[in-house]
């Protein structure tokens, strides 16, 4: 066969392509029957062992376990190209944005082969939109920090989280920026509704007097987050007025403890009806009386985890009736 530099170059690009060699020097000599062709290979160096250094966001048995490399062969550069990449689109199907800065034998650790992930990191998170809400009310609900790993899963819950806060009509991503190709600034973009009430009625009758009901309430006050309470009720049967305040703020401490507390002094009517026969005999008599409480309730609650909460309160409530048949001294209920 007819040498040919160009086919020397060729066999010897596709020896290199093979992956299981560092260096491939083709070289031609001449010899008394035409050329001999010589081609010196350096071979990669054995793989001992396999690890994986960096942001490891998954558990590193999970990587060993996807990866084609195997400590006890030659290095095949083909296998680490291949597995980098299986490695990048693992941590994405888990919510991770990641980068393989390096893929080299180590340099304290002599046939140990490290792989070192770098995951995308949150730079900053920015709000557009808030006009009567505190930037902290919405900050304190995200998972997602500035330094931390980005996980998209985690940044979906936290919008959801957000916009199950009641006070927004919308609440949408911002288009991401990236400083850097490890790092990204996320943002959110809220449309505000209205989170106060007032609810008023009046009637007025001649033999009964004046009746009616005004209800203030608020469920972001000043911004805060926190929700209060005013409900006055005249009734015109004892136009006394009935009074109902209550206030709630859930994020008390770092630990998200929240706390509600309501006081009332109002009229509760109760009523009873004899279906079945015994005192007067008749089944359709009806026995009404009315019930004065005036008290308050006092409640604790403290999230553990994502779907786990504890709940505590009490009752302190002096009761009254105007009951004929009962003992009317006050009844106090703790």
């Amino acid at each position: 066969e007819e040498f040919s530099d160009t086919q020397l170059l060729a066999d010897a690009a596709a020896i290199h392509s093979l992956g299981l060699f560092r260096n491939v020097l083709p070289h031609a000599e001449p010899t008394p029957d035409g050329v001999r062709v010589v081609v010196d290979l350096v071979e990669n160096p054995f793989v001992e062992k396999v690890r994986f250094v960096g942001d490891l966001v998954v558990p590193e048995k999970e990587l060993l376990e996807i990866i084609a490399l195997r400590p006890g062969r030659v290095l095949n550069v083909n296998t680490v190209r291949s597995d980098a990449g299986t490695v990048r689109r693992y941590l994405d199907s888990k919510g991770y944005f990641s980068q393989i800065e390096s893929a080299e034998f180590s340099e304290n650790e002599p046939g140990t082969f490290e792989f070192r992930i770098v995951v995308m990191r949150v730079a900053s998170i920015r709000f557009e939109g808030l006009q009567a809400t505190k930037d902290k009310v919405v900050r304190r609900e995200l998972r997602t920090k500035p330094g931390e790993f980005f996980h998209l899963e985690t940044w979906r819950k936290d919008m959801l989280r957000v916009y199950n806060l009641g006070f927004f009509d919308v609440v949408d991503a911002l288009e991401p920026k990236a400083p850097d190709i490890n790092t990204v600034e996320l943002g959110l973009k809220f449309q505000e509704r209205r989170t106060g009430a007032v609810n008023l009625g009046i009637s007025y009758a001649d033999r009964q007097s004046l009746a009616g009901f005004v209800r203030v309430e608020e469920s972001n006050l000043f911004g805060t987050g926190q929700s209060a309470y005013v409900n006055l009720l005249r009734a015109s049967r004892t136009g006394r007025l009935d009074v109902d305040l209550g206030y709630a703020n859930p994020w008390l401490d770092s630990r998200r403890t929240g706390m509600s507390v309501s006081l009332y002094d109002k009229r509760v009517y109760r009523f009873s009806r004899n279906f079945f026969g015994g005192g007067s005999g008749d089944a359709s008599a009806t026995e009404d009386y009315d019930e004065r409480r005036s008290g308050g309730v006092l409640a604790f609650t403290r999230p553990f985890g994502e779907y786990l909460s504890a709940f505590a309160s009490t009752r302190l409530e002096r009761v009254r009736t105007n009951d004929e048949r009962t003992d009317q001294s006050d009844q106090f209920i703790l």
